[in-house]
């Protein structure tokens, strides 16, 4: 019936269980089973498909107007249905959840790691240490070797905790409601300090990402992690007692240790470390 709901036009019926008819035709004979005129038993692929034929054959022929196409799931559907027959067989199995290159166990690992980090870095007196040694190891299950080339690194971040005295200040004394840094697809920099009050901070800058690699600069093994950045433009906009450019100042670089598509990890020039997470605008 269901088959019958969907292919409303003969012709169409005519033209997939015609199919199975020239496959049927074509289909060798051991030598070993009886000839087609021997009593035979059909599998339930078969029966189904030859019962639905029936069916759409004796239907009535609708007119040209009523008539539409089998919409694209229900061909799917179909394929999938009578596998067998068709000879496209079982529908290919899913692909494994865990990261290529990464057990089951590792993966479970990095995410107990990603949260005891998310843990730490939301009570209050965070431990520098603790950080450090839970990014040591999380750095080593990290699904993005090149993390300074990753698309991912190019959205919008929102800052969770710091190491950034200038940052910090702005959080300590209740000024800001928030830090976020944007990376664009052409390498362009923004880090925006909202305050509470209307306004903020904003610094804008470009970025780019040499033959270097972790720490030293020189090739090794740990792959492209690191970022350099330079500040073109700084306004201080102070809502409505108007807008300010200050001069820029800031140059460095960032290593990012972790990156996945909801964290993010950095060690910049300064000895500072950053953890991020993906924003949710």
């Amino acid at each position: 019936h269901r088959v019958a709901d969907q292919l409303s036009s003969p012709p169409l019926a005519m033209a997939v269980f015609g199919s199975l008819h020239v496959r049927r035709a074509q289909r060798p004979i051991p030598s070993n089973r009886a000839s087609p005129s021997s009593s035979r038993r059909h599998s339930p692929p078969e029966i189904a498909a030859i019962c639905g034929f029936l069916v759409v054959a004796f239907a009535p022929l609708p007119s040209a107007a009523a008539y539409s196409p089998p919409s694209l799931s229900f061909v799917n559907n179909l394929k999938s249905a009578f596998g067998s027959v068709f000879g496209g067989g079982a529908p290919a199995p899913a692909a494994p959840s865990s990261s290529p290159g990464f057990s089951p166990a590792q993966v479970s690992r990095r995410e107990e790691l990603k949260s005891q980090l998310l843990g730490e870095c939301s009570r209050p007196g965070t431990d520098r240490a603790v950080v450090e040694s839970i990014l040591e190891e999380l750095s080593e299950l990290r699904p993005v070797r090149d993390t300074a080339t990753s698309p991912l690194l190019r959205r919008r971040w929102d800052l969770i905790w710091t190491t950034e005295k200038e940052i910090n200040f702005f959080d300590d004394w209740g000024i800001s409601s928030g830090v976020s840094q944007t990376i664009g697809e052409g390498g362009e920099l923004g880090n925006l300090i909202e305050f509470k009050r209307g306004g903020g901070l904003s610094v804008s800058g470009e970025l780019s990402v040499e033959d270097a690699t972790m720490g030293t600069g020189e090739g090794n093994d740990q792959g492209l992690v690191r970022t350099n950045f330079k500040f073109t433009l700084a306004k201080l906009d102070l809502d409505k007692w108007g807008s300010y450019e200050v001069p820029p100042i800031g140059e460095g670089w960032f290593d990012t240790l972790y990156l996945d598509e909801d964290l993010r990890a950095d060690l910049n020039s300064r000895d500072d470390i950053l953890i991020c997470s993906a924003s949710k605008l």
